[in-house]
Protein backbone atom coordinates (compact mmCIF):
# COMPACT_ATOMS: atom_id res chain seq x y z
CA UNK A 1 0.00 0.00 0.00
CA UNK A 2 1.43 3.37 -1.03
CA UNK A 3 0.86 6.77 0.44
CA UNK A 4 -0.70 9.38 -1.78
CA UNK A 5 1.45 12.36 -2.44
CA UNK A 6 1.31 14.76 0.51
CA UNK A 7 -0.71 12.36 2.70
CA UNK A 8 0.32 12.08 6.40
CA UNK A 9 0.08 8.98 8.62
CA UNK A 10 1.05 5.31 8.54
CA UNK A 11 0.23 2.54 6.18
CA UNK A 12 -1.73 -0.51 7.34
CA UNK A 13 1.41 -2.68 7.08
CA UNK A 14 3.34 -0.27 9.32
CA UNK A 15 0.54 -0.34 11.91
CA UNK A 16 0.42 -4.14 11.88
CA UNK A 17 4.20 -4.37 12.32
CA UNK A 18 4.11 -1.83 15.17
CA UNK A 19 1.32 -3.70 16.94
CA UNK A 20 3.13 -7.02 16.49
CA UNK A 21 6.32 -5.55 17.93
CA UNK A 22 4.40 -4.01 20.86
CA UNK A 23 2.64 -7.31 21.61
CA UNK A 24 5.95 -9.18 21.49
CA UNK A 25 7.56 -6.79 23.98
CA UNK A 26 4.45 -6.94 26.19
CA UNK A 27 4.58 -10.76 26.14
CA UNK A 28 8.23 -10.78 27.23
CA UNK A 29 7.52 -8.32 30.05
CA UNK A 30 4.47 -10.31 31.22
CA UNK A 31 6.31 -13.64 31.21
CA UNK A 32 9.21 -12.09 33.10
CA UNK A 33 6.88 -10.55 35.67
CA UNK A 34 4.97 -13.81 36.21
CA UNK A 35 8.26 -15.70 36.60
CA UNK A 36 9.46 -13.24 39.24
CA UNK A 37 6.13 -13.49 41.09
CA UNK A 38 6.28 -17.30 41.01
CA UNK A 39 9.84 -17.34 42.36
CA UNK A 40 8.87 -14.89 45.11
CA UNK A 41 5.75 -16.86 46.11
CA UNK A 42 7.69 -20.12 46.16
CA UNK A 43 10.39 -18.53 48.30
CA UNK A 44 7.81 -17.18 50.73
CA UNK A 45 6.12 -20.60 50.94
CA UNK A 46 9.46 -22.32 51.60
CA UNK A 47 10.42 -19.81 54.27
CA UNK A 48 7.01 -20.15 55.94
CA UNK A 49 7.28 -23.95 55.95
CA UNK A 50 10.67 -23.75 57.64
CA UNK A 51 9.61 -21.11 60.15
CA UNK A 52 6.32 -22.80 61.03
CA UNK A 53 8.03 -26.07 61.89
CA UNK A 54 11.09 -24.63 63.62
CA UNK A 55 9.60 -24.97 67.11
CA UNK A 56 8.83 -28.67 66.65
CA UNK A 57 12.31 -29.49 65.39
CA UNK A 58 13.98 -27.44 68.13
CA UNK A 59 11.85 -29.18 70.78
CA UNK A 60 12.83 -32.60 69.45
CA UNK A 61 16.55 -31.72 69.37
CA UNK A 62 16.40 -30.12 72.84
CA UNK A 63 14.73 -33.18 74.37
CA UNK A 64 17.16 -35.52 72.62
CA UNK A 65 20.21 -33.70 73.93
CA UNK A 66 18.86 -33.95 77.47
CA UNK A 67 18.22 -37.70 77.20
CA UNK A 68 20.45 -40.59 78.18
CA UNK A 69 19.13 -43.06 75.64
CA UNK A 70 16.75 -43.52 72.75
CA UNK A 71 14.78 -46.15 70.87
CA UNK A 72 13.70 -45.86 67.23
CA UNK A 73 10.51 -47.63 66.25
CA UNK A 74 7.74 -47.56 63.66
CA UNK A 75 4.25 -46.18 64.21
CA UNK A 76 1.72 -48.84 63.16
CA UNK A 77 -0.76 -46.22 61.94
CA UNK A 78 1.50 -44.13 59.70
CA UNK A 79 4.48 -46.47 59.14
CA UNK A 80 6.70 -43.49 59.95
CA UNK A 81 9.51 -43.70 62.47
CA UNK A 82 8.92 -42.91 66.13
CA UNK A 83 11.52 -41.73 68.64
CA UNK A 84 11.39 -42.63 72.33
CA UNK A 85 13.75 -40.87 74.72
CA UNK A 86 14.55 -41.73 78.31
CA UNK A 87 16.78 -40.23 80.97
CA UNK A 88 16.53 -38.55 84.36
CA UNK A 89 13.16 -36.93 83.57
CA UNK A 90 9.93 -38.30 82.15
CA UNK A 91 10.39 -40.46 79.05
CA UNK A 92 9.10 -38.90 75.82
CA UNK A 93 7.95 -40.01 72.42
CA UNK A 94 8.06 -38.03 69.17
CA UNK A 95 5.96 -39.28 66.28
CA UNK A 96 3.96 -38.13 63.26
CA UNK A 97 0.18 -38.47 63.52
CA UNK A 98 -2.10 -39.60 60.71
CA UNK A 99 -2.95 -35.95 59.96
CA UNK A 100 0.72 -35.08 59.40
CA UNK A 101 1.51 -33.27 62.66
CA UNK A 102 4.67 -33.84 64.68
CA UNK A 103 3.66 -34.86 68.21
CA UNK A 104 5.44 -34.85 71.54
CA UNK A 105 4.10 -37.24 74.17
CA UNK A 106 5.06 -37.83 77.81
CA UNK A 107 5.26 -41.54 78.51
CA UNK A 108 4.53 -43.42 81.67
CA UNK A 109 7.61 -43.19 83.94
CA UNK A 110 7.22 -46.92 84.58
CA UNK A 111 7.91 -47.67 80.92
CA UNK A 112 9.80 -50.90 81.46
CA UNK A 113 10.82 -52.30 78.09
CA UNK A 114 13.11 -49.65 76.65
CA UNK A 115 13.67 -51.65 73.50
CA UNK A 116 10.19 -51.07 72.08
CA UNK A 117 8.88 -47.77 70.72
CA UNK A 118 6.07 -46.86 70.83
CA UNK A 119 5.76 -48.56 74.24
CA UNK A 120 3.46 -51.57 74.58
CA UNK A 121 2.08 -53.40 77.57
CA UNK A 122 2.43 -57.12 78.26
CA UNK A 123 -0.50 -57.87 75.96
CA UNK A 124 1.09 -56.02 73.05
CA UNK A 125 -1.30 -53.07 73.17
CA UNK A 126 0.06 -49.54 72.91
CA UNK A 127 0.52 -47.86 76.29
CA UNK A 128 -1.65 -44.80 76.92
CA UNK A 129 0.18 -41.47 76.91
CA UNK A 130 -0.59 -39.20 79.91
CA UNK A 131 0.32 -36.11 77.85
CA UNK A 132 0.29 -35.73 74.08
CA UNK A 133 0.31 -32.59 71.93
CA UNK A 134 1.07 -31.50 68.38
CA UNK A 135 4.18 -29.33 68.22
CA UNK A 136 4.18 -28.56 64.50
CA UNK A 137 2.21 -25.73 62.93
CA UNK A 138 -1.19 -26.26 61.32
CA UNK A 139 0.26 -24.66 58.19
CA UNK A 140 2.67 -27.51 57.47
CA UNK A 141 2.49 -31.26 57.04
CA UNK A 142 5.25 -33.74 57.86
CA UNK A 143 5.77 -35.75 54.67
CA UNK A 144 8.66 -37.87 55.90
CA UNK A 145 10.05 -38.60 59.36
CA UNK A 146 13.02 -40.91 59.08
CA UNK A 147 15.43 -41.73 61.91
CA UNK A 148 18.63 -43.72 61.53
CA UNK A 149 20.72 -45.04 64.39
CA UNK A 150 24.35 -43.91 64.36
CA UNK A 151 25.60 -44.99 67.77
CA UNK A 152 23.50 -46.81 70.34
CA UNK A 153 22.42 -44.40 73.10
CA UNK A 154 24.66 -41.75 71.62
CA UNK A 155 23.45 -40.24 68.34
CA UNK A 156 21.05 -40.64 65.43
CA UNK A 157 20.33 -39.02 62.07
CA UNK A 158 17.14 -37.04 61.62
CA UNK A 159 15.78 -36.83 58.07
CA UNK A 160 12.49 -34.96 57.86
CA UNK A 161 10.60 -33.47 54.91
CA UNK A 162 8.09 -30.71 55.57
CA UNK A 163 5.52 -29.32 53.14
CA UNK A 164 2.91 -26.59 53.06
CA UNK A 165 -0.46 -28.02 54.13
CA UNK A 166 -3.21 -28.13 51.52
CA UNK A 167 -0.94 -28.85 48.57
CA UNK A 168 -0.28 -32.00 46.58
CA UNK A 169 3.15 -33.65 46.70
CA UNK A 170 4.71 -36.27 44.47
CA UNK A 171 5.86 -39.15 46.68
CA UNK A 172 7.74 -40.61 43.71
CA UNK A 173 9.77 -37.42 43.28
CA UNK A 174 11.29 -36.83 46.73
CA UNK A 175 8.00 -35.31 47.97
CA UNK A 176 8.43 -32.27 45.74
CA UNK A 177 5.39 -30.16 44.88
CA UNK A 178 3.24 -31.43 42.04
CA UNK A 179 3.29 -28.59 39.47
CA UNK A 180 0.16 -29.89 37.76
CA UNK A 181 -2.05 -29.28 40.80
CA UNK A 182 -3.96 -26.04 41.54
CA UNK A 183 -2.12 -23.66 43.86
CA UNK A 184 1.26 -25.15 42.98
CA UNK A 185 2.80 -21.67 43.04
CA UNK A 186 2.09 -21.51 46.77
CA UNK A 187 3.48 -24.98 47.43
CA UNK A 188 6.85 -25.66 49.01
CA UNK A 189 8.65 -28.54 50.65
CA UNK A 190 11.89 -28.45 52.56
CA UNK A 191 14.14 -31.15 53.95
CA UNK A 192 15.92 -31.23 57.30
CA UNK A 193 18.84 -33.62 57.51
CA UNK A 194 20.98 -33.43 60.62
CA UNK A 195 22.78 -35.50 63.23
CA UNK A 196 21.49 -35.33 66.80
CA UNK A 197 23.76 -36.25 69.70
CA UNK A 198 22.48 -37.22 73.14
CA UNK A 199 24.33 -35.49 75.95
CA UNK A 200 22.41 -36.62 79.00
CA UNK A 201 21.75 -33.01 79.93
CA UNK A 202 25.40 -32.00 79.54
CA UNK A 203 26.06 -28.78 77.55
Amino acid sequence: MKRLKGQQGYTLVELILALALFNFVLLIVTVGYLTIVHIHENGVATRNAEQNNRFGVEELVRASRAANGYVIGVDPATHQNTLCLYGSGNPMEFYVSTDGHLHQAILNPNWADKTVCPPKDSSGALVAKPYDKAISSDDVIILNFNLTQVNVNDSFMLDMTIGTRGNQFDSHNNNNCDPTQPGAQFCASTRIHTAVTLRGGQP
